[in-house]
């Protein structure tokens, strides 16, 4: 029966991991509803199953064991991530049932599909799939060839080459790169990039075999060869704030510092790449967005920048002889560097409340200071109740259509997930959105486990300036739900071998 229920879920995870993502239909604009028809027909076929299973494990329990004992070994194995777990499926059910807009609060109709249902069915895989799931699936080698069949799709995208022959006549290059072929829309791919990217380049700062240092560096190598190819402002925020984690990691020991250093050399060769490609093939002025931060590192050249100074820092580690004091003084500077990132993200969002509220519009938030205005009027209107539990999920766009005034700016969502729960499921339902969070990266710290560590401080670094879309939320539930297995069984290498560390 063990064996029955393992396999159901190892199922259920290969497909959100490595068919979903995949999947297309006609066009782009059938891939979405694509996808979400095919996940309900899968999650209505596995939770069933899976339901009976676990009764029929928990009766076989309850006649070896008896009921006290039973119920004492259930207790023992619930941790508060759990209970955070449980509150917010209660929370957004609780939204649901009382949100003005019926229906499509449970369905997700109104935007991007990430109703009620959705959120409860994921909730509900992430306690079955982190508790009852004890094997170990080897996440990093079975999601790296869709990860590598997405970043070879995105990059022929943006030169304009159609592999799939999802391009609708008539489309330009900005629309076609916008509607990626195997996900849809771009900015919801950056926030899915930005969950792998730091994941990966975590495994190949520790990798000692040769193949694996070739797969891990090629897709760290792809990714950041996207992030600047496609010009997307979050993914550079996103994977910065991941890297950023992922080198006060590192600074704990030589050899880690070191392999974090040269691989920064992949982001110096797509800087090159990028720019050749930006002036030999793709109009600059037909690329997507534009965005500032990408725009500006190739225009001046702070590739270069980045491989002189990495050449500089790791020639300075190889004549440092004295390893204890070398780790002495990391320990010091990863105390600045800390000190330093806490103040720029409270002074980042401290200017962005009083941008928000004193209605400035600096470039930099690219108009998004309007949607957020939007929320907090929204916000001014909603009831007592709602202020606690929210109007419903995915029926953020409603709320800001109707109480707010904008300036051309699209209004499919709050552009922040965390703004967007905070409308949707209120404070309560945000609040224990947040605690799933904390718990997650707690224990992933608590167990060894950086790469996961370092991808979800990369989505939630992105997650500051983009919404919640379907694709995105299903594999980050279930990313969350490996990261707390990893736990358990350590699926991802632990330690640098020790000819590195000794380096």
């Amino acid at each position: 029966m063990r064996k029955i229920r393992n396999t159901i879920i190892q199922l259920y995870v290969l497909f959100v991991m490595m068919i979903l993502p995949v999947l297309v239909h006609d066009s782009y604009r059938d891939i979405r509803n694509f996808k979400v028809q095919v996940f309900w027909m899968v999650f209505k076929v596995a939770l069933p199953v899976l339901a009976v299973l676990l009764v029929v494990d928990l009766i076989m329990h309850i006649r070896d064991d008896g009921l006290s004992e039973t119920l004492s070994k259930i207790k023992e194995k619930i941790t508060p991530l759990d209970f955070s777990v449980l509150a917010f499926f209660f929370i957004v059910l609780c939204s649901c049932l009382t949100s003005r807009y019926g229906k499509h609060a449970f369905t997700g109709d109104l935007t991007f599909k990430v109703g009620g249902y959705l959120l409860m069915a994921l909730a509900v895989m992430f306690v079955i799939t982190s508790q009852c799931l004890d094997s170990d699936m080897k996440i990093s080698y079975f999601w790296a060839p869709i990860v590598l069949f997405l970043e070879a799709t995105a990059i022929l995208n943006s030169l304009d080459i159609d592999p799939l022959h999802m391009q609708i006549p008539g489309m330009t290059l900005s629309q076609h790169v916008y509607f990626i072929s195997t996900i849809g829309h771009i900015d919801y791919l950056s926030e899915y990039f930005c969950l792998f990217i730091p994941f990966y380049a975590t495994l190949l700062i520790k990798a000692d075999k040769k193949q694996d240092q070739i797969l891990f560096g090629t897709i760290t190598f792809l990714g950041y060869l996207i992030s600047l190819l496609i010009r997307a402002n979050g993914m550079i925020l996103g994977n910065g704030v991941g890297f950023f984690m992922l080198g006060l990691y590192c600074l704990k020991k030589k050899g880690y510092l070191t392999r974090y250093l040269m691989q920064f050399y992949l982001l110096a060769i797509a800087g090159v790449l990028t720019d050749l490609i930006n002036r030999l093939y793709i109009i600059p002025a037909k690329q997507l967005e534009l965005d500032a931060a990408p725009t500006l590192f190739l225009k001046y050249k702070l590739y270069i920048v980045i491989a002189v100074v990495v050449l500089v820092l790791t020639l300075l580690l190889k004549k440092v002889k004295d390893e204890d004091k070398l780790i002495t003084v990391l320990s010091k500077v990863k105390t600045v560097l800390l000190a330093l990132f806490v103040v720029g993200v409270v002074g980042f969002v401290s200017f962005a409340v009083y941008c928000t509220f004193a209605n400035k519009q600096p470039a930099i938030f690219n108009n998004r200071i309007n949607i957020w205005r939007g929320c907090v009027e929204s916000f001014k209107h909603m009831s007592v109740r709602e202020k606690l539990i929210g109007v419903g999920p995915n029926c953020v766009s409603d709320m800001l259509n109707h109480y707010a005034v904008y300036q051309g700016v699209l209004r499919t969502t709050a552009h922040n997930e965390f703004l967007e729960y905070f409308l949707s499921i209120g404070i309560l339902g945000v609040t224990s959105y947040v605690c799933v969070f904390v718990f997650t990266l707690k224990a992933a710290l608590k167990g060894g486990n950086f790469a996961y560590v370092a991808g979800l401080a990369a989505y939630i670094g992105i997650s500051f300036v983009i919404g919640p879309s379907f694709l995105n939320t299903v594999t980050l539930w279930t990313y969350l739900a490996l990261a707390i297995l990893s736990t358990k069984t350590l699926s991802v290498p632990q330690e640098m071998p020790s000819s590195e560390v000794k380096n």
